[in-house]
């Protein structure tokens, strides 16, 4: 995917819904398209992405980790790696 969508990652990461909603679909695109995930990981990953500005952020996040490492999105996983750790440690 890009550095260009680690930081949409970044912006999806973020509390301001109107930024959210649009790096979401833009995200969800670009890894179906690029990655040519299958039904269910596409299914997954948008359930994560939706999930990212609310109460499941954790998990969601996670979730989308594991299906970018699954794809060798290497940059990606850094960028949700570091958003759990810098959230772990806020707390």
């Amino acid at each position: 995917m890009g550095s260009e969508n680690g930081h949409r990652l970044c912006r999806a990461l973020t509390d301001r819904r109107d930024v959210v909603v649009f790096s979401l679909s833009g995200t969800h695109a670009r890894l179906c398209i690029e990655q040519q995930l299958s039904s269910a990981e596409a299914q997954l990953a948008l359930a994560a992405l939706n999930a990212l500005p609310g109460p499941g952020v954790r998990s969601a996040v996670q979730s989308l980790a594991a299906a970018c490492e699954t794809h060798g999105l290497g940059r990606e996983v850094q960028v949700l790696e570091a958003w759990i750790a810098a959230r772990a440690a806020a707390r």
